[in-house]
Formats: C-alpha cells, structure tokens, sequence
C-alpha cells in the first residue's frame, strides 16, 4: 500500500478528518457538527472539550475504516482557523 496522508479541518461548525493516498484521492472522511453558544449577536462561543471529541472522535473513525493501513500514514496535517 502507498504512502497515506491524514488531514484534520477543524472548523467553526464541524471538525473533519480525511485520509489521501499520495496521488491525492480521499480514501477515507468523517465529519462531526460542533455546537456554537450565541451569548449574543457579537459573541459565539464553543467548549474546548467538545473540539477535542469531535477531533478524537473523527481521526478515530477515519483510522478504523477497513480501507486504511495505518501504518501507511506517513504524515498528518492540522487546518483550524
């Protein structure tokens, strides 16, 4: 199996994590939304800890698909804003 890549966008609705082959095709997605707290028409909030479950839980379900070697991951890169 070839060289594979994880990607994680961490965004302000939802964190993402995919993995590609080396040529760029996406073997593997999951996504999970995250909630935002509106303390008013300014203000939005988010809880840490919900980003990191939502972080954990997605890397967790692009690792467990049965098309993804693991240990063909060579590197891994973070989006977030």
């Amino acid at each position: 199996m070839p060289d594979l890549i994880l990607a994680i966008d961490q965004g302000t609705h939802s964190t993402r994590a995919l993995i590609f082959d080396i040529r760029g095709r996406a073997l593997s997605s999951a996504q999970q939304s995250i909630k935002l707290q509106r303390h008013s028409r300014t203000e939005i909030e988010q809880l840490p800890v919900e980003i990191l479950q939502s972080m954990q839980a997605v890397i967790k379900s692009v690792l467990e698909d049965p098309t993804v070697d693991r240990q063909h991951i060579v590197c891994a890169g973070l989006a977030t804003q």
